[in-house]
């Protein structure tokens, strides 16, 4: 059987027709994110006269203390209006009631727990290590030392895992609306 030759016009009928299809596909994407697009709020951490600056915006997780009670917050933001913020379940928190924003810094941890690992394991795997060898004494004073000092090493740092942004003294809290943009 032989195989039929497409026409020229034919070919081009068919292209102009699935050029009607995504030209109205993409319309119709474009009309559903222009009706799902809402006024952005922004929460700005900043620390003034630096670069220094952190953003939290809706659905973002933020760690604070309140000024008062004292009470420490770990919460994903569900609203942010001109003078709040409103975490889940439904709690709205003032910005003037907020103290104390905390950061994680990921390096420090990182570190904190790989050298409390490294310790650990320096020292499980040398004295499995000694005691398959029948090596007296199983546990060295080097391998005690050195782990101690690497697991010691790594709670040492433990503090520095958290940024403490203290709300007035320096950083500031502010709240930016970009829907007028």
């Amino acid at each position: 059987m032989k195989k039929q030759a497409i026409s020229p016009a034919k070919n081009r009928n068919f292209n102009k027709k699935n050029m009607v299809y995504v030209r109205h596909a993409i319309l119709i994407a474009l009309v559903l994110l222009i009706t799902d697009v809402e006024a952005q709020r922004v929460l700005l951490l900043k620390k003034p006269a630096t670069l220094k600056y952190y953003t939290y915006r809706t659905g973002s997780t933020i760690d604070l203390r309140l000024a008062g009670s004292g009470q420490r917050l770990t919460k994903v933001i569900t609203g942010i209006s001109d003078t709040s913020i409103t975490l889940r379940p439904e709690l709205e928190v003032p910005l003037h009631n907020i103290e104390r924003i905390y950061r994680d810094r990921r390096p420090y941890t990182v570190l904190s727990k790989a050298t409390r690992m490294a310790g650990a394991g320096y020292f499980v795997l040398d004295v499995f290590n000694r005691s398959l060898n029948n090596d007296s004494p199983v546990v060295l004073k080097n391998t005690a030392f050195i782990s101690a000092a690497m697991i010691g090493f790594g709670y040492a740092i433990s503090p520095l895992r958290q940024k403490k942004c203290i709300i007035g003294k320096p950083w500031v809290l502010q709240v930016l609306d970009f829907s007028s943009y």
